[in-house]
């Protein structure tokens, strides 16, 4: 493995790569495989669900899949048993936290948040334990969704100030509770939550506010991330037929927010310092705006997570009725067949052959969004650049820790020719910098680290 080569000279340069951890906003699609993965068939994928789900499954999901070459769980068309109960958003962490949990060993224990040694130990026979790992039928990739009645989401959101802080809408900045002692309190999966943590916590049935999705979905990075081994996919609630404003404002908030901050908010220590999330296990599906009607908005139109061939915008299903907007796009609170069809091109790639009758507007191709998900979790990042800099006569290299922790500095004076020189006192080292005293009278040099 190595980090790429950066010159130096009588002026000292740092390569930098600008590098983007969210899998939704997309300038260029040729950063995405498009291809089958690599053993395509070793990769169980199952999807939680409840009837809205199964619908879809069973209007083209299911056999799109197959056809990619994907093993589907043999369970995944099961509706209102084992993982389809208790499907509504407040559910989901829970779900996740006590049937999953983190592993420490060889054992399973329920996310306690930041500082908190776990010590609930997460029975074998608990549900995604038992289906994960102590069955021989595991599951790789995991969706999960909400059933339709979760698309009634008030406005109640997340405030930032001038300089992104968070002033409001979270238990800790409403009222100086860490997030976790809120997330955790609910006594069992199905319980709801009161407000005894958090003044705008009451959380029961299946309506939402804004607020409460965020801070539930921040939470859950902090399980995910105990499973780089585990892809897991979000989709939304499907958006019901008939909304009030602020619901259907609310769904196209948490769409957009799923789609461009949610990976960007990971929040390990409960206090609303938010991080990037450091790996490539999670993602969402932009199921919302792939059913619902959406505005005449010519960037929302360029911000899907799917991938058009042509390229964006993609204005299938835009509408310049208001009363329409953001809501199911048929006739039904469970979308219907041609609303399935046309996510399961939009997800496993094809022709949009099923959307025109409806909506006029021309047939699109799309590549294969699963596939590009996959193929980017099972693709580790490349490591940061090193950083070089002035050090008196001299100069320094530093890197971040990669490979085996071993490391080796390179040069050269000719990058054509390839003549790489091994750094004196590098043979290898476990420090991650290195420096040399003087480079004068070099007009031009490339340094490089690889592990060993």
């Amino acid at each position: 493995m190595t980090n790429d080569a950066c010159p130096v000279g009588s002026m000292v340069a740092a390569c930098v790569f600008l590098l983007s951890i969210a899998p939704f906003l997309h300038a260029e699609f040729d950063e995405y495989n498009f291809g089958t993965p690599d053993n395509v068939g070793d990769l169980v994928f199952n999807f939680f669900h409840h009837s809205s789900g199964g619908n879809l499954l069973d209007d083209g999901l299911h056999t799109a899949l197959q056809n990619l070459g994907y093993t589907l769980h043999s369970q995944i068309s099961q509706q209102y048993v084992y993982e389809n109960n208790y499907t509504d958003y407040r559910h989901w962490y829970k779900r996740f936290q006590r049937e999953l949990g983190v592993k420490i060993g060889q054992k399973y224990y329920r996310c306690e948040g930041p500082g908190v040694t776990p010590t609930q130990e997460i029975p074998a026979d608990s549900f995604m334990l038992t289906w994960y790992e102590y069955r021989a039928e595991t599951m790789d990739i995991i969706m999960f969704k909400p059933c339709y009645p979760g698309s009634a989401i008030s406005g109640y959101d997340t405030v930032y100030n001038a300089q992104g802080k968070v002033v409001g809408g979270t238990p800790y900045s409403d009222d100086g509770v860490n997030n976790f002692v809120y997330l955790n309190s609910s006594e069992s999966v199905e319980d709801g939550y009161a407000d005894t943590h958090w003044s705008h916590g009451d959380w029961w049935g299946a309506d939402s506010s804004l607020a409460q999705l965020k801070v539930a979905y921040r939470g859950m990075l902090n399980v995910f991330v105990g499973h780089p081994d585990l892809l897991f996919i979000a989709l939304q609630a499907p958006p019901m037929c008939y909304l009030s404003d602020e619901e259907a404002n609310g769904c196209r908030e948490f769409a957009r927010w799923l789609r461009e901050d949610w990976l960007h908010e990971y929040d390990p220590t409960g206090t609303d310092t938010f991080e990037d999330y450091p790996l490539r296990n999670v993602c969402a599906f932009d199921w919302h705006n792939a059913i619902a009607w959406t505005g005449d908005e010519p960037l929302l139109d360029s911000q899907y997570t799917w991938f058009p061939v042509g390229g964006f915008p993609d204005d299938t299903l835009d509408t310049t009725d208001p009363g329409e907007l953001g809501r199911n796009a048929g006739e039904d609170d469970h979308p219907e067949p041609w609303l399935n069809k046309r996510t399961t091109v939009t997800f496993c790639g094809g022709t949009d052959t099923f959307s025109q009758p409806h909506t006029g507007k021309p047939q699109r191709s799309y590549y294969s969004w699963v596939n590009a998900m996959v193929n980017r979790w099972r693709t580790a990042p490349p490591p940061p650049a090193p950083v070089i800099e002035r050090a008196g006569d001299g100069l320094s290299v530093s890197w971040d820790s990669f490979g085996n922790g071993q490391y080796t500095v390179h040069w050269t004076d000719d990058l054509a020719a390839g003549a790489w020189q091994t750094a004196a006192g590098t043979w290898p080292i476990a420090a991650t910098s290195w420096t040399v005293e003087s480079i004068s009278g070099i007009p031009r040099r490339f340094y490089r680290i690889m592990s060993h």
